[in-house]
């Protein structure tokens, strides 16, 4: 199960799969002031004994690195520069070190203003070089290769210099994309540029080296003002999922936990549309090489308002009469068959096309084979289509709103899944076929080549779509359904499931995301197994639903119950149950139920919870103050209890209790949890836990599950009811505690001897 990343961590650059086309990056040179040897007049390149190339220093003689107080970044030393030291100069950096068409310029600076014309970084001469350049406000890198020039500007504001900044500039030779980025984000891409040419002629740091490079002449610029804490100079183009690992190295701002989620599942591409008006394409933070993406018109519109909560970049805005077309790569299309495909964006639609008309969000491959988003007939569609035969689920959108979809293509389970702000629509079990390599250029926000629909057309248009489109993640792995679900929260959303909490469950129900009292709504799926779409709702009798009920952030609601008031999930075409519909035939199914409740008083036998019936099937009940989860599987039969009511056990009864209940089949154990704490388990060797007949919370429907006398209604409120199809860990069943609560899981002093007395149960049933 996934968890929200905290940190984007550099363990290596998981570079796969590289298109020819694009150089990869090697470091060739590194500069840190903080591991320079201090006094010696020059600044060593700490890679020395892969090239030798240091930087003297200007006017010579002895400088030492100064102390630094950087709040942003862990740097701790840096060399002043403008201010005794007037720059530095090296031979060019040119020859077998820096040779191809591609390279990267990385530098951590904090300059003193934004009032003057400075070098940062120059080398090669008027013919052919590069220019690093600050002009007031205005950031650009200069590249000239035989007198073909790019300039690509960022502008930066008395934000961006508080603090120690990062800056790279990045030539891709392959993909003829010049990218400036600042602080980990691609600030402005320019497309069709020239290949990377070092020239001949000394290069400078700071400082002009001999002639400026890219540029006839200096003009006005002169020496950088400011620190350089560090300098690193790549043989290659970096990658955007590169850059942004270089700035978490030595970051230490909050980063951005919607992309720390998402780069935590090593997506091959990843369109964040950061990039600032005016930029010409966009830059993949995702591990395959080349794979940017380029406008293909003017209708293209880059630094949008971001649809996605929580990120530090904006979206890309469409007119409807243009697109960005991003090149084949054997990790995007050509190098399949793909076993597992997945996609997710944002999107939010001007208008949504009505019958007969479609927009695309996002295309690969051609007639044959491929995958693709689209709007039509008032429905968002997703799917594939192998040899022509396709295959799609939908559903109903409307223009002006923002939507988060994601889409699994798994051959392995053989099924097509579909989920819309986190929410399951659809599910196609008729088997999914791994897709094969394809070719044709990939479209964002139009067609590329040509595709397929739902009804049939094939298209060799350009159905444009009219709207803004957000976070584009593309997987060769099918993300999963707790993927789905904490992406819509990380990204400002809202299922009734807590940020924080452990994703994945297959049903939820939130009291307070309840209106009425006759029913009580699943938040989480459209769809159960048999194909319903309403059959996931408790039906609610005499239960009234209350707010203010708790002082848990996380609990706004609640369902009371009294004499005569009861749920009931109906058995659906015979005896089918609960779990049934839910998670399919339960057999051998491992599963976790998590219920919150608060009793009225600890003096009856009440059911909270029961599925199944009297041979098979589970009760959670009272029974005075013991807390009881019932499971029984014919003539296998388990109890598992808590005293509620014992001295020092961390159970607040002024609020909601938490209840876990795991049926952990895979290995025959059963554990109960209280508050985040285990307290009792018990060896099972059932396969069953759940039985075929109706389930009902509050009380009993039908036969009563696993069985017991004299239990009936339950006096009190219950607030949030779960279902997940897995066995949570102690620490999910912790997170979902703590996302509730707001505070740390209590640890009880008697906890200890419980949790060793349960433990030598346990190993006295195993043998």
């Amino acid at each position: 199960m996934r968890r929200e990343a905290v940190r984007l961590l550099a363990i290596g650059l998981l570079i796969g799969g590289m298109a020819a086309t694009t150089q990869a990056a090697s470091l060739e040179y590194d500069y840190n002031a903080g591991l320079d040897t201090a006094g010696n007049g020059s600044w060593e390149n700490e890679l020395s004994a892969t090239v030798v190339r240091t930087w003297a220093f200007q006017p010579s003689g002895s400088y030492s690195p100064t102390a630094i107080s950087s709040s942003a970044t862990d740097f701790t030393q840096a060399y002043e520069f403008g201010s005794g030291i007037n720059g530095a100069t090296a031979s060019s950096f040119g020859s077998s070190d820096i040779s191809g068409a591609s390279a990267a310029f990385e530098f951590w600076i904090k300059p003193t203003d934004l009032t003057g014309d400075e070098v940062i970084f120059e080398s090669g001469g008027a013919t052919h070089g590069t220019a690093l350049l600050l002009s007031g406000s205005n950031l650009t890198f200069y590249t000239r290769n035989n007198f073909n020039n790019t300039d690509v500007t960022v502008g930066l504001t008395s934000g961006d210099i508080s603090d120690v900044m990062q800056v790279v500039s990045a030539v891709d030779g392959g993909s003829g994309q010049t990218v400036v980025y600042v602080n980990g984000i691609a600030r402005n891409v320019k497309a069709g540029t020239q290949n990377w040419s070092q020239g001949t002629d000394a290069a400078g740091l700071g400082r002009i080296g001999n002639d400026l490079g890219a540029l006839d002449s200096s003009g006005s610029y002169g020496v950088f003002n400011g620190q350089v804490a560090q300098a690193r100079l790549y043989n290659g183009n970096i990658t955007g999922y590169e850059v942004a690992n270089a700035y978490s190295e030595h970051s230490t701002a909050a980063p951005d936990a919607y992309a720390a989620g998402v780069l935590a599942d090593s997506p091959v591409a990843y369109y964040r549309f950061g990039e600032q008006a005016g930029s010409e394409g966009v830059v993949s933070y995702g591990t395959a090489l080349g794979v940017g993406g380029t406008d293909v018109g003017a209708g293209v519109t880059h630094g949008a308002a971001a649809l996605a909560s929580n990120t530090d970049t904006g979206s890309v805005h469409f007119d409807g009469t243009s697109y960005i077309e991003v090149p084949n790569s054997d990790d995007l299309n050509t190098g399949g068959s793909y076993n597992q495909k997945g996609i997710q964006l944002w999107f939010n639609a001007d208008s949504v096309p009505g019958s007969g008309d479609h927009a695309v969000l996002y295309e690969q491959g051609g007639q044959t084979n491929g995958l693709n988003v689209y709007l039509s007939d008032g429905q968002l569609y997703m799917g594939g289509w192998i040899d022509s035969s396709n295959q799609y689920l939908s559903t109903a959108v409307t223009g002006g709103q923002d939507y988060f979809v994601q889409m699994s293509w798994d051959a392995t389970s053989g099924e097509l899944q579909g989920w819309v702000n986190g929410v399951l629509i659809g599910r196609d079990t008729s088997g999914i076929n791994p897709m094969p390599a394809h070719t044709g250029t990939i479209g964002i926000g139009g067609l590329s080549a040509d595709t397929q629909y739902h009804d049939g057309d094939s298209s060799t248009g350009t159905d444009y779509f009219t709207g803004s489109i957000d976070e584009l993640a593309l997987y060769n792995t099918a993300p999963s359904r707790a993927t789905a679900q904490e992406t819509y929260v990380a990204g400002g959303g809202d299922i009734g499931i807590a940020a924080g909490s452990t994703f994945g469950a297959i049903v939820n129900y939130n009291a307070g995301y309840d209106s009425g009292n006759s029913t009580w709504v699943e938040t989480t799926t459209q769809i159960n197994q048999a194909g319903d779409p309403t059959a996931l709702d408790w039906n609610m009798t005499g239960a009234t639903r209350q707010t203010g009920v708790s002082s848990y952030a996380g609990i706004t609601a609640a369902f009371e119950f009294t004499t005569g008031s009861k749920g009931v999930y109906p058995a659906i075409g015979g005896n089918d149950s609960w779990s049934d519909l839910v998670l399919g035939d339960p057999t051998n199914d491992d599963a976790t139920i998590e219920l919150w409740f608060k009793p009225d008083d600890l003096t009856g036998k009440e059911v909270l919870f029961e599925t199944g019936g009297t041979t098979t099937g589970t009760s959670i009940r009272l029974n005075g103050d013991l807390l009881e989860v019932a499971v029984k599987y014919q003539s296998e039969s388990r109890l598992l209890t808590f005293d509620l009511d014992v001295d020092d056990n961390g159970i607040d009864f002024t609020d909601f209790i938490q209840v876990s209940a795991v049926f952990d089949l895979t290995n025959d154990v059963l554990r109960l949890f209280v508050d985040g704490l285990e307290r009792d388990t018990s060896v099972f060797n059932g396969p069953d836990w759940d039985g075929g007949d109706a389930a009902a919370i509050g009380n009993f429907e039908n036969g009563l599950g696993a069985a017991g006398t004299g239990y009936g209604q339950y006096f009190g409120q219950m607030a949030i009811l779960r279902l997940y199809g897995e066995v949570l860990s102690t620490q999910d069943i912790r997170a979902n505690f703590s996302a509730i609560t707001g505070v740390p899981v209590p640890e009880p002093a008697s906890f200890m001897v419980l949790g060793l007395s349960s433990l030598m149960v346990l190993r006295r049933r195993r043998g």
